[in-house]
């Protein structure tokens, strides 16, 4: 027979072994939830074989952009579960609006978290997400710092293209760089702060043009101020290339030609196909033309048209 430790070590070894299967039965639940959002799952692909069908060319792109989220939420799953286990905080790189989303559904779903966002200033769109725990009582520090780049606007005209293009030739990743605000004369870059002394030392150009980099002060950041105008309009259908047409004030068939070049992304994922349907609440933005939200879909007219509420940010 059997003593009483071992019998006790028996019981501790189930029951750890319990809690483990539960552990990635609900690390298996948030995957599932997850890979839906970001399109991984069957109908996701059945979508995109549609779109496929109509540009061909976009197979590598929707496939770098599914292994891009599923990455995401990999490595974000990673972190809150060592959030829980440490009864402290985590935090992310940066992130776009839509892995922003699947940051709160991860927390949503594990429990015990709860996110916080910051991108270094008011209204920025690349934000550092932070998973704290139900039982931690201090504040989260999100390192954050910005790197003032300037060049002489005489001779060089360098826009947000010009210097994200820079940043990544230095060889980091994405996600350490926030949002880059770019004026005619200097950029000031958001960055993890680990990185801020790499790219002190390493950044000395952009494209042509030298620059002198410095170590800014967040606090003198002001915040993103934006544009809004409401549009009422009707359309004939809720396909993409229709809103965007009534949205942004262009021709369906241009609106089409901008999708077909990859300007044009549908709550923050880049859109292929131009028949693609959207519903309310649905946020379209526009490289250099800016956001656009369906704020309502209102029934159709007397016409068979369908009537929106459209919100423009610029």
């Amino acid at each position: 027979m059997r003593n009483i430790s071992e019998i006790n070590a028996a019981a501790a070894s189930k029951h750890q072994e319990l809690r483990r299967r539960q552990s990635l039965l609900s690390l298996m639940g948030v995957l599932v939830v997850l890979f839906v959002a970001i399109g991984l799952m069957v109908p996701a692909i059945s979508a995109t074989q549609e779109t496929l069908s109509v540009d061909g060319d976009g197979a590598s792109t929707v496939a770098a952009q599914e292994a891009e989220g599923e990455d995401a939420a990999v490595r974000m799953i990673d972190l809150a579960t060592q959030a829980l286990k440490s009864q402290k905080y985590k935090l992310t790189g940066f992130l776009t609006p839509f892995e922003q989303e699947i940051a709160v559904t991860i927390a949503n779903t594990l429990g015990s978290l709860k996110p916080e966002f910051n991108g270094g200033f008011d209204g920025a769109e690349r934000q550092r997400a932070a998973f704290i725990h139900d039982d931690f009582q201090g504040t989260p520090n999100f390192e954050l710092a910005v790197l003032d780049a300037k060049w002489n606007a005489e001779f060089a005209r360098l826009s947000h293209r010009d210097v994200l293009g820079s940043l990544m030739s230095l060889g980091l990743e994405r996600y350490c760089i926030g949002d880059i605000i770019a004026t005619k004369e200097q950029a000031r870059i958001i960055v993890d702060k680990k990185v801020a002394d790499y790219f002190l030392n390493n950044l000395t150009h952009i494209g042509d043009a030298r620059v002198e980099v410095s170590l800014g002060d967040l606090s003198t950041i002001a915040p993103k101020e934006e544009r809004v105008k409401d549009i009422s309009s009707t359309v004939a259908s809720l396909r993409i290339d229709s809103i965007v047409a009534s949205g942004f004030g262009m021709s369906r068939s241009k609106a089409a030609d901008e999708i077909k070049a990859e300007k044009i992304k549908l709550n923050w994922q880049t859109v292929k196909n131009a028949s693609q349907s959207i519903k309310q609440g649905d946020i379209l933005s526009m490289r250099g033309r800016g956001r656009l939200e369906v704020v309502e879909v209102r029934g159709q007219t007397k016409k068979g048209r369908t009537a929106v509420l459209l919100r423009r940010f610029f």
